[in-house]
């Protein structure tokens, strides 16, 4: 019976083989990747209640694969490296790391900072459920508004609405930048258009933060895309 599951991410193959392994047999579900692009696959494809994330990798450093999590997710997160100076420590933390070990950590204690993890976020999640309401959230493209299951309602600009439509349109799924680039008139070639994009995702996750107290439910899948992560219907 698995008591939880894990989503891992190193860049040491036969570490990350011995560690799907062992926690495999501690009785969690376990998904491994090698680089960051596999991490972000695996994340879109499935839920999981915690990531184990080290810092070197390939393609991505691991603090900013941290910070997304911490931004974007409700994920316990743990980050498990070599790295070892204060400052890395101190710059772990300051990205979102719950926990930050250095290796090599002991089976057993990896074991237990899971538990404690998946213990608080099962506590969070019984208050959120009762300190919210059902529902979903609801879309007007009319009238440009955006409402949340407890009724909040966010005004958008017309671009944010459009933005909304497409993600909406294609949920569960994520859609992939070039789409929104195109859609919303953005130069799809160089950087410009890349951080207007990010800029203006950016203000109305600020927006829908500001107006209900919680995250946006907006995820980004770093180099694929976006994706709305909860339920949601047109009206």
């Amino acid at each position: 019976m698995k008591k939880g599951s894990v989503i891992l991410v190193e860049d040491d193959e036969k570490l990350l083989t011995n560690l799907v392994e062992l926690l495999a047999l501690k009785g969690f579900g376990v998904f491994g990747a090698s680089c960051a692009l596999d991490f972000f696959q695996g994340l879109a494809a499935n839920h999981y209640d915690v990531a184990i994330v080290d810092i070197n990798l390939p393609d991505k450093s691991g603090f900013e694969i941290v910070h997304h999590l911490r931004e974007n997710t409700r994920l316990g997160i743990i980050v498990m490296t070599a790295r070892d100076t204060i400052n890395d420590k101190v710059k772990g933390y300051e990205s979102g790391a719950d926990y930050y070990f250095v290796k090599p950590l002991h089976i057993m204690e990896l074991e237990a900072s899971i538990n404690n993890l998946l213990y608080r976020l099962g506590k969070a999640e019984a208050k959120n459920s009762e300190d919210e309401a059902p529902g979903e959230w609801e879309f007007n493209a009319e009238q440009l508004m955006l409402s949340s299951p407890i009724g909040k309602t966010i005004d958008l600009t017309v671009k944010e609405s459009d933005f909304i439509k497409i993600l909406i349109q294609e949920y569960p799924n994520v859609v992939s930048r070039s789409v929104f680039l195109k859609a919303l008139n953005y130069e799809a070639t160089g950087t410009y258009g890349e951080r207007a994009l990010y800029v203006m995702i950016t203000r109305l996750r600020s927006k829908i933060r500001d107006e209900t107290g919680k995250n946006a439910p907006i995820k980004t899948l770093r180099t694929i895309g976006y994706c709305f992560s909860a339920p949601v219907k047109f009206v």
